[in-house]
């Protein structure tokens, strides 16, 4: 089994690579120069999975730096919160003996896909955020189905976040945790100026449209994509595939993270 490596710049892996590198069925290879200079072979043929190290953060960078690889990711947590993540460094080898003998499960994660206008488009495993160019001041935002308003109203922004986001940006701004069970999306306002202006549970792959009176920023996953005045939020068109050596609890591991600050 060939997994190609993608790591986080800020962590020294020698050692895990070292114990991973006596497992007899696993190949490591490079998915940058970066991890060359730690060591690990040029990518060569086509990787099997890819091994993502690091925090949450990492695993965004991966997906983003390379959408067009739909391959299973193995994400080994070496961040603060490893809230996605399948295993921690300490448990990386034995897990990897259990993938490599075919002890594992894919779990898939849908993504949403943000079009802007002019051929310009971003996708998030997290969220798509509308916010002012101007932080001082409000945006008077509405949110359609087709021709039905869902809401409208001034606010500072607003989250459309998929169930893996709801406990990330859409949880710090008063989001509900969204089970990945259920086939649906939050569409969250960002400090409504109203308090009539509400939180909506909307059906996964119904197209909503979100349009501002004056320019706002539209941002995927935390990363600038440009100003726009309108975006089209739909399903994106691949799954984000997350390899598990265990049932991944949401309920237990977002317990954990709240005890940790």
């Amino acid at each position: 089994m060939r997994l190609a490596v993608y790591v986080n710049t800020l962590h020294d892996i020698s050692q895990l690579i070292g114990s991973i590198s006596k497992i007899s069925k696993i190949e490591l290879v490079a998915m940058r120069q970066h991890e060359v200079e730690l060591g690990i072979s040029p990518l060569h043929g086509s990787p099997d999975m890819v091994l993502v190290i690091g925090g949450d953060g990492t695993l965004l960078r991966f997906i983003h730096d390379y959408p067009d690889m739909d391959l299973p990711i193995i994400h080994i947590g070496a961040g603060r919160v490893n809230f996605l993540s399948d295993v921690l460094v300490d448990e990386a080898a034995s897990a990897l003996e259990n993938v490599a003998s075919g002890n594992y499960s894919i779990e898939e994660r849908k993504a949403l896909s943000a079009d802007l206008g002019g051929g310009r488009s971003c996708f998030a495993l997290n969220e798509v955020v509308m916010r002012n160019v101007n932080m001082g001041r409000l945006l008077t935002v509405t949110v359609l189905e087709d021709n039905l308003e869902i809401l409208r109203g001034r606010m500072d922004g607003i989250i459309v976040s998929t169930s893996t986001g709801s406990t990330a940006y859409s949880f710090a701004a008063g989001g509900p945790l969204l089970d990945p069970r259920v086939d649906a999306k939050l569409i969250i306002p960002l400090v409504p100026f109203s308090i009539g202006v509400y939180k909506v549970v909307h059906p996964f792959d119904s197209m909503i449209r979100i349009v501002s009176t004056e320019k706002a920023y539209i941002l995927c996953d935390g990363e600038n994509f440009g100003e726009a005045v309108e975006a089209a939020i739909r399903p994106w068109q691949r799954k984000i595939r997350i390899v598990r050596t265990r049932t991944f609890n949401l309920y237990e591991r977002m317990q954990r993270r709240l005890s940790m600050f």
